[in-house]
């Protein structure tokens, strides 16, 4: 029998490594992911591979680790503006949705398409997110439709078909082969037609 593998205690994330995992992400927009290894990480960070080591098991952690850095970004921003309720419900929805755009806009529609291809478990935090910013914006649908500013709609059906949206159509590589129509501006398209549709 062999020995059973030793689980390294791994260190703490700070806020340089913040840093370096936010450029680390924009980097990857252009790189395939598929075939990506901790060399090819390493090399992208102008870290050395212990270096990694020392923080992460595998290049999935990476790429989690990175991931969840703009999320976290991106979401205490949205919260922030959400729980501002002095702040007239319309004006927060834009907001919301510039917030979002903003947050999304270096993101290519072919790194989320591999990302959900290959890596489960930042896949799994994306979902997380988008369910977060989903159940944002159905509060606020509702918000809108009691104070007589939106138009009455099922908030379940616009709830879903926002989470469609975000886990089907925008990591759809067949969909939208022009590279210059960023993930940026298909938010911004798809939103503006939301809030369209919803004002009366």
């Amino acid at each position: 029998m062999g020995r059973k593998a030793i689980k390294k205690s791994r260190k703490n994330q700070t806020a340089k490594m913040s840093q370096w995992l936010e450029l680390l992400l924009v980097k990857l927009q252009s790189v395939e992911l598929s075939d990506l290894t901790i060399d090819d990480l390493a090399k992208m960070s102008g870290k050395s591979k212990a270096t990694i080591y020392k923080y992460f098991e595998s290049k999935e952690d990476v790429i989690l680790a990175a991931c969840q850095t703009r999320i976290k970004v991106v979401m205490e921003i949205v919260f922030k503006i959400q729980q501002d309720k002095t702040t007239p419900i319309e004006v927060r929805y834009s907001r919301l949705l510039e917030q979002f755009s903003a947050g999304v806009s270096d993101i290519t529609i072919s790194f989320l398409h591999d990302i959900k291809n290959h890596y489960p478990t930042s896949w799994a935090a994306i979902n997380l997110f988008s369910d977060s910013f989903v159940t944002l914006l159905e509060e606020l649908y509702l918000t809108g439709m009691n104070n007589g500013l939106f138009r009455p709609m099922p908030i379940e059906l616009l709830g879903t078909l926002d989470k469609y949206f975000v886990t089907q159509i925008v990591t759809n590589r067949q969909i939208f082969r022009n590279p210059e129509y960023t993930l940026n501006y298909l938010i911004r398209d798809y939103l503006l037609l939301r809030l369209e549709g919803l004002n009366k």
